[in-house]
């Protein structure tokens, strides 16, 4: 059966410079030992970028590409013209940008700052396990584990504490580690331990919550730092 599809209109719009994208809701924007990156909150995926693709991304407010970009399509380099549009298309596909609806317009990302915008305390569930030796308090993230570790992040002067209750009492935890099968060797690095950590949120509507993303990547570069337990 031919199902019929009305003069002028597409599902998926394609991406060329009169394209209206803009910043797909639910994707936040967070930096991870300095790495840009983005996360889709709806599922968890995480996507690093570098610094053009995430300045690319901010600009993206709903206006036709080119004015967003504030570029002259036809004085680029033939090359660049295809990589950028290369850039838009992968961004799109991965549904961290969208096509704009007629009246969506928003305003630009003019300063990617994470620090601007902090949680100053949530409770999250991570799949993983707290433990305590005779001296200090644990954390080990390990994503798709039956164990649940019940936390408060907290910003405390640029670094992130983490605290949790055992027995009535209110502990910090001075020791984080990830464990992640599936990663590859290069995913131990601290953009690798955030997407562990994002994946190991047992309710992904809480990343939601203004600045939490921001403690999470505080997290993964706690975990990652020098002297941190490996697992």
């Amino acid at each position: 059966m031919t199902v019929p599809v009305a003069e002028g209109s597409c599902v998926v719009e394609p991406v060329h410079w009169a394209a209206r994208l803009v910043r797909a809701p639910g994707v936040l924007y967070t930096e991870v030992d300095g790495l840009p990156c983005l996360v889709r909150a709806a599922d968890g995926l995480v996507r690093a970028l570098t610094p053009t693709w995430a300045g690319i991304w901010a600009q993206l407010d709903g206006r036709p590409v080119a004015q967003a970009l504030n570029i002259d399509p036809d004085a680029l380099d033939p090359i660049d013209a295809r990589n950028l549009l290369e850039v838009l298309r992968r961004l799109k596909g991965t549904e961290m940008v969208c096509d704009a609806g007629p009246a969506d317009t928003r305003q630009p990302t003019a300063a990617l700052d994470p620090a601007m915008v902090r949680a100053a305390s949530v409770r999250i569930v991570l799949d993983g396990s707290i433990d305590r030796d005779r001296s200090s308090v644990g954390l080990t993230i390990e994503p798709g584990s039956t164990g649940r570790a019940v936390l408060t992040l907290a910003d405390a002067a640029g670094t992130v504490r983490v605290t949790t209750r055992r027995r009535l009492r209110t502990r910090t935890v001075e020791r984080v580690s990830v464990i992640d099968p599936t990663a590859s060797g290069a995913d131990q690095l601290a953009a690798g331990a955030f997407a562990s950590i994002v994946k190991a949120v047992e309710d992904r509507t809480v990343l939601l919550t203004p600045g939490l993303v921001d403690l999470l990547a505080g997290l993964a570069e706690r975990a990652t730092a020098p002297g941190s337990p490996r697992r």
